[in-house]
């Protein structure tokens, strides 16, 4: 598009897209007269949403820019970004003007310092150039974890048709699509992730290259996520329309929306990605994260429309973990990508969201990255907390009066020799005490056990051993439980029963502190009765209320490595040296995987099944 450029009283042009276009030479008689007049959204609105431009001949230069702020979208304010500075299109160093003026019918901006030699780039925000799509698509495509989809060949779902409309003439540019899985034994989650839908909001991309990046990083929460589920990238849904520097619309359908999800046969864009998606997934998807962006001042957003909203919100707290600005709003948008999602691709009562990264001044590239990480990570949280029925093995339901499962003597436990203790807990009452573990003596007393003492309000965890005069123990301070859902428990003991000093108690494998303990005093007993799950023994008030799973006993204190790696959900039976117990707890088979010694199921005692246990990895 040519758009008029005013220096020293005589019109100037250039283009302004995003990987072309050029200003020859600027009047350096009268660098404070030059106006940028920025393109409107598309033909017949009179708002304008985005610019960008490359100039030439800046090199050593000073100019003030005026850009008329009577039509800016959502309008000039404190908190608005109003315009940076790059030597490329295709960068994360994007630089703030030193100078920002709010005049009565302009803003200008201007930099004390000369702009260096070179093509220099400005433009609304940061810039993500379609030429960035597909050099990004070329660095992921090397990684083993990206793969062909059904529709794609060599990463590239379909080809548009050459256009020359409105303004711009455009070639034939690629539509990219690819599969990032990671080979596993589990039934996998099918997610869609998506960006680029409208060309002005490139804080997006930015946050979909985050989200990218991280899922192909290593990081134990990325593989983890990996092995439950598939992401089916389609990062640049409008390929023509960001090369020609529009805002929401396409060179196909300048003067459209390109929201039109539910018509087929419209856009060739939508149909092409419709065709590809439906393909990829055989209609039958988890979740949709469509990345957008704001250009007028904003932190960032769940833009939302017929959600499960307690999914929506438990994704919404967990991104705020690693992105506190994002938000939630909800609108009506009828023929926007999750709507579809939603329709046709059964995303619901999954997800189906569109994420707005905001163009507030005090964010930057590396914040929308950031946030793209931070989507992956709520979604790994909120799954791992119970919301997908895949990766949640089943446990074992107790039900506070009669539930036990007991062990005859699998082993015999006694000072002198270090032990660890490890389980998953998922207490449902918690006002009297509980005992999900112990170890009775062969006098019948009770043994070793881990417990929950006290009212709601303790909340604590503790281990004893008893004596002939006065048992062993320590015990957590208060409030070291969890409120609700799955947490981990772990105890050391180093065999000493004379010093409370060698238990060690752990809560999602970290370190409590402590409020009770006391000096075992006469004969530590010997420990080679029953082992017990859910129930002291002997007592059926001590029974616990709840559901326990992944209970395990070694004769020796693990390592901090496999205190970290159990409490990230790796099962016990991976850490075999000196286990001498393991029960995962998620099927009726009652055998010790370890020694094979049956147990027997008192009570009710019930396997919950899938979904109602922690997430353990098995692969």
């Amino acid at each position: 598009m040519r758009v008029p450029l005013l220096a020293g009283g005589r019109s100037k042009s250039f283009t302004f897209d995003f990987d072309q276009g050029s200003l020859a030479s600027i009047d350096a008689s009268n660098l404070a007269a030059i106006r940028i007049v920025p393109r409107v959204m598309q033909p017949g609105s009179s708002q304008w949403y985005w610019w960008a431009l490359r100039a030439r001949g800046l090199g050593g230069k000073t100019p003030i820019f005026n850009i008329a702020k009577a039509n800016y979208f959502g309008g000039p304010n404190a908190n608005s970004r109003y315009a940076v500075w790059a030597t490329s299109p295709d960068t994360d160093t994007w630089h703030e003007f030193d100078n920002v003026t709010i005049g009565a019918s302009d803003f200008t901006v201007s930099n004390n310092t000369p702009f260096p030699n070179g093509d220099i780039f400005i433009s609304m925000m940061p810039m993500y150039p379609f030429s960035r799509t597909q050099r990004k698509v070329a660095v992921w495509s090397a990684n083993p974890y990206v793969k062909e989809t059904v529709s794609s060949v060599n990463k590239i779902v379909g080809w548009s048709t050459p256009r020359a409309a409105w303004d711009r003439s455009v070639g034939v540019l690629p539509y990219y699509g690819f599969l990032i899985q990671k080979t596993s034994a589990h039934t996998k989650n099918k997610f869609i992730l998506t960006s680029r839908q409208h060309p002005s909001e490139c804080n997006g991309g930015f946050a979909l290259e985050g989200a990218v990046d991280w899922l192909l990083g290593g990081s134990v929460a990325a593989e983890d996520l990996l092995r439950w589920c598939d992401f089916y990238v389609y990062p640049c849904l409008n390929p023509q329309g960001v090369a020609c520097g529009y805002s929401r619309t396409n060179p196909q359908l300048p003067t459209d929306e390109h929201n039109i999800w539910n018509s087929p046969g419209t856009s060739e864009d939508i149909d092409i990605i419709n065709a590809a998606i439906s393909a990829d997934t055989s209609d039958a998807i988890t979740g949709l994260i469509d990345f957008h962006g704001y250009a007028s001042p904003a932190s960032g957003f769940f833009d939302i429309n017929d959600i499960d909203l307690p999914i929506l919100v438990a994704l919404n707290n967990a991104q705020k973990v690693n992105d506190p600005n994002m938000g939630l709003m909800e609108e009506v948008l009828p023929n926007c990508l999750h709507t579809r999602a939603e329709a046709v691709w059964g995303a619901i009562p999954g997800l189906g969201v569109v994420i707005e990264q905001g163009n507030l001044k005090t964010r930057y590239v590396s914040d929308w990255l950031v946030s793209g990480q931070a989507t992956m990570k709520a979604i790994n949280s909120i799954m791992f907390a119970g919301w997908l029925s895949n990766p949640v093995v089943g446990s074992r339901d107790f039900n506070v009066t009669t539930d036990f499962i007991a062990w005859d003597s699998i082993a015999t436990v006694a000072p002198g020799t270090g032990y660890t203790f490890s389980m998953w807990l998922n207490l449902d009452r918690t006002n009297a005490y509980q005992t999900p573990f112990m170890i009775v003596a062969s006098d019948g007393t009770q043994g070793l056990y881990v417990s929950q003492p006290g009212s709601i309000v303790s909340r604590s965890l503790g281990f004893l051993i008893e004596g002939s005069a006065n048992p062993l123990y320590k015990t957590s301070a208060a409030n070291t439980i969890p409120t609700s859902g799955w947490f981990h428990a772990l105890v050391t003991w180093n065999g000493v029963f004379t010093s409370y000093a060698g238990i060690h108690i752990y809560i999602n494998g970290v370190e409590v502190s402590y409020t009770g303990n006391q000096v075992g005093t006469g004969t530590p007993h010997t420990l080679s009765g029953k082992w017990v799950i859910g129930q002291n023994g002997i007592d059926d008030t001590l029974c616990v209320n709840g559901r326990i799973a992944e209970v395990a006993v070694w004769d020796r204190i693990v390592s901090s490595t496999e205190i970290a790696a159990l409490a990230a959900r790796y099962p016990a039976s991976n850490y075999p040296t000196n286990l001498k117990f393991y029960f995962p707890g998620n099927s009726d088979d009652l055998h010790d995987a370890i020694t094979n010694v049956l147990g027997v199921a008192n009570g009710t005692t019930s396997v919950t099944g899938p979904g109602y246990g922690p997430s353990i990895i098995r692969a």
